[in-house]
This record gives C-alpha cells, sequence and structure tokens, in this order.
C-alpha cells in the first residue's frame, strides 16, 4: 500500500484524512434473549462455537440507544459486569459490533 500523497502550501503541510474508523479489539455481542456481552472474540477451531475472552456483560445502559451504546460504553452510561469468558453455539448469535478504539472511555 502506497503512502498518502502530501502537499504543502504556503509552509504548511497537507494530507489526505482518511474517514474510515478505527476499530480496537473489542467487539460487542448481541445473543439470543437479550444477553449482550463485550470482549475480544474468537471462533473455536472446528467452527463449533465462539467465544469473548476478557468479557463483561453489558447490564444496562441509560443514554443514546443501542446505536449510542456501539458508540461509547461512559457516554452511553453503560454498566459494565465483568465475567469470565463467555462461549456460545452458532445459531444464538442475533448481532456482533466491532467498537472503536477507546469504547470503554468513549
Amino acid at each position: 500500500m502506497s503512502e498518502p500523497e502530501r502537499i504543502v502550501i504556503n509552509d504548511v503541510e497537507y494530507a489526505p484524512v482518511s474517514e474510515k474508523e478505527e476499530y480496537g479489539p473489542l467487539t460487542l455481542v448481541v445473543l439470543d434473549r437479550g444477553f449482550i456481552y463485550v470482549g475480544k472474540l474468537a471462533r473455536d477451531e472446528g467452527g463449533r462455537a465462539y467465544s469473548l475472552t476478557g468479557a463483561s456483560n453489558v447490564r444496562k445502559w441509560d443514554k443514546g440507544g443501542f446505536g449510542g451504546l456501539t458508540c461509547g460504553a461512559e457516554s452511553s452510561e453503560a454498566m459494565l459486569d465483568e465475567c469470565y469468558d463467555v462461549t456460545w453455539p452458532p445459531g444464538t448469535e442475533i448481532s456482533t459490533h466491532a467498537l472503536p478504539l477507546g469504547w470503554k472511555d468513549a
């Protein structure tokens, strides 16, 4: 991949800005029956189950609806309960959401 082109105008250097948001290692997972967890997503070698390591259960959040929750834990006033790793079989997953860098403090 090549370096983006930079230009200099009146001794000020300009470069293109990428609008692609950078995602961190955390994924928000919505499971059957309304369970919501956040952690580092992994799949076992046989593809028979998925898991989150370093997981937390999202007990509740108070601002911004679900979209606000995906933007940041602190800004949505999310209450996270640390838990052991979470494993679930395929078919019980409703959705997964890659989270931006610094999600817990955003």
